[in-house]
């Protein structure tokens, strides 16, 4: 913000800057509060928010339950990533999970940003649960400082930036999915539109190594968010060259952007073209899109704006006066509503109902659909065609709404004398704030509500591999399970090698296990226990819990070949209810972990 801002804000009886940042802090502390309060009482190492029912059927449980296994792995993830860009970035793809693939991170989300949030909590608590928590709200957090800078940056008027950064960060739309909270992380492309424009009007190196790390971040995160950046990014570098022109450039400062962003994108996409070439990742057969244009402004939708919201929206529409055109050079409304406008139109750039979407029924809202528009992007832009959900892009006509939410917030307070301006920020903000949260603390139904549940895997679980590493067992696993659906034991395994640290065969989700598929069914067989020990498998470990018929099977079938053979190709280890260990003796030689040669003993 400029300092003739600061001083006509100062004479209206607004507070400096500093005390505007400040206050955002405690408004924005206090909208964390009223999300995730519930949460306050309990062990941050044990429970997590997720939004869907705290007791899940797990035979009919449906997305609920599939949303309780993603929250399994996505917390895993996020630990495990947290601790080895600290330890070894260099082979952040090498994926302890689905052992023994190679770059086996570029088969899923790879959420390298979300992670370098979660690296002072990994460090200081090491616990994968209390990560997850703190990278969340820390997130949840920059989001709303986000919005707060941006605002007050093209407005200069601090308020504006609160309201507008309750208004994205909080919103239903952003919270309704704290599980995938990393796909609507937009708030990197936010702080970087902000530090571009300064280096076209005043260039600094500190603004060039700022814009440096905040495309580096949103590179780093999800691809839906990043597919945002640039939609928003096209438009927005236009209109810079089009009002300052190339005569502020300075070739230094930008190249220190470019070089971090195309570094970035080597490191993070990089694997990800590299296994899609060699046939490892493969193209959605459908895409979930939005039903029509108008389906996020129907009252009810998930993506609804909500009344404040859109009265502040179209006032930023309609009115020019909210946007500080002396600081900015000119009014960057258009090109910004054109990132919003590009946005809505890939997120319902499918027809449906062929994708697997009902048509909302609103006679005051007629229906308005989109040609085959992400089709045929997908068929020459590369990565389009493996992402699963177009319709997360809404996000970014969210981000546009909070935008221009904030421009009509300025508008609203501009020209008002000193006493009214604080009036009618202290209403704005009180309306902004209790229409997106609802806070329960005041008596309200909260617009968005979660249920608190356990997440740490059950103590007999980490007591039986605590169990193998007390026997002087150790390298990879290779483990068996037999799941019935959307299960709830699908992602057990992998969260707990947060806590045994070993390599598992263990896939989720989008991940492609490297082992071939008929592997499991030919055990024991001789030579099949010699592939896995060619692969660096050291046990076998059979999940059998209670009522898996075909787990106890095999089991079965596995302690009666050790039996048979004295144990000299499989040996049992140790036996629980619902787990058993066997090792594979099928020759001293593994495959070498961490550079050097393991043995069983």
């Amino acid at each position: 913000m400029t300092q003739g801002n600061e001083e006509t804000q100062n004479k209206g009886g607004i507070q400096p800057a500093r005390g505007w940042t400040l206050l955002a802090f405690l408004i924005f502390g206090l909208g964390l509060f009223s999300l995730f309060g519930e949460i306050a009482g309990e062990d941050p190492r044990e429970v997590i928010v997720i939004n869907g029912p705290a007791t899940i059927d797990f035979e009919t449980g449906g997305f609920e339950l599939m949303s309780l296994n993603d929250l399994r792995f996505v917390t895993a993830l996020l630990s495990r990533n947290a601790r080895t860009l600290v330890s070894d970035p260099l082979n952040l793809f090498q994926l302890e999970y689905c052992y023994p693939a190679e770059n086996a991170l570029a088969h899923g989300e790879a959420m390298i940003s979300p992670s370098i949030l979660g690296i002072p909590a990994a460090l200081l608590q090491a616990d994968p649960i209390l990560t997850f928590n703190f990278v969340l709200m820390l997130s949840t957090l920059i989001a709303a400082l986000s919005m707060f800078f941006a605002i007050r940056e093209w407005t200069g008027i601090p308020a504006a930036g609160v309201v507008a950064g309750i208004l994205f960060a909080f919103h239903e739309t952003r919270m309704r999915d704290p599980v995938h909270f990393f796909v609507w992380d937009n708030a990197w492309t936010l702080l970087a539109l902000v530090f571009a424009a300064r280096l076209f009007r005043k260039p600094r190196w500190r603004d060039a190594v700022a814009l440096a790390v905040c495309c580096v971040l949103q590179i780093g995160g999800s691809l839906y968010p990043l597919l945002v950046a640039v939609l928003f990014a096209l438009p927005f570098l236009v209109w810079l060259f089009k009002v300052h022109g190339p005569k502020n450039l300075r070739p230094g400062m930008w190249t220190i952007a470019i070089v971090a962003s195309l570094a970035m994108a080597f490191y993070a996409l990089g694997p990800f073209l590299e296994v899609r070439e060699l046939g490892e990742v493969t193209q959605r057969a459908e895409f979930i899109f939005l039903p029509s244009l108008l389906y996020w402004l129907e009252p009810g939708q998930w993506f609804f704006p909500g009344v404040v919201l859109l009265a502040l929206l179209l006032l930023g529409l309609l009115s020019g006066r909210g946007v500080d055109r002396e600081t900015n050079g000119g009014d960057p409304r258009w090109a910004l509503m054109t990132g919003g406008l590009l946005c809505l139109l890939l997120a319902t750039g499918g027809t449906p109902p062929a994708d697997g979407w009902e048509m909302p029924e609103n006679p005051l809202l007629p229906s308005v659909q989109m040609p085959e528009i992400w089709r045929g992007l997908a068929g020459f832009i590369p990565g389009l065609d493996v992402v699963r959900t177009p319709a997360a892009l809404i996000s970014g006509v969210h981000m546009a709404t909070a935008i221009f939410a904030g421009f009509g917030t300025a508008a609203l307070l501009k020209g008002r004398s000193g006493r009214i301006r604080n009036v009618l920020i202290v209403v704005v903000i009180l309306a902004a704030f209790l229409d997106t949260l609802r806070p329960a603390f005041v008596g309200l139904e909260p617009r968005q509500h979660y249920s608190i549940v356990p997440v740490r895997p059950a103590a007999d679980v980490l007591a039986f591999y605590e169990r193998l590493d007390s026997l002087g067992n150790t390298g990879p696993l290779y483990e068996i399970d037999f799941p019935r659906r959307l299960h709830p034991w699908a992602t057990l395994p992998i969260l707990a090698s947060e806590y045994h640290r070993r390599p598992t065969s263990a896939c989720y989700n989008s991940f492609v296990a490297a082992t071939d598929p008929t592997l499991r069914d030919r055990i024991p067989n001789k030579r099949a226990l010699r592939e896995l020990r060619e692969m660096g498998f050291t046990t076998i470990v059979v999940h059998h819990p209670p009522m898996n018929q075909q787990a106890r099977v095999f089991r079965n079938k596995l302690l009666k070949f050790s039996a048979k053979t004295h144990g000299r190709y499989l040996k049992e280890i140790f036996s629980t209810p619902t787990r058993t260990a066997f090792a594979i003796r099928m020759g001293e030689n593994l495959r070498p972990q961490d550079g050097r040669a393991q043995t069983l003993p």
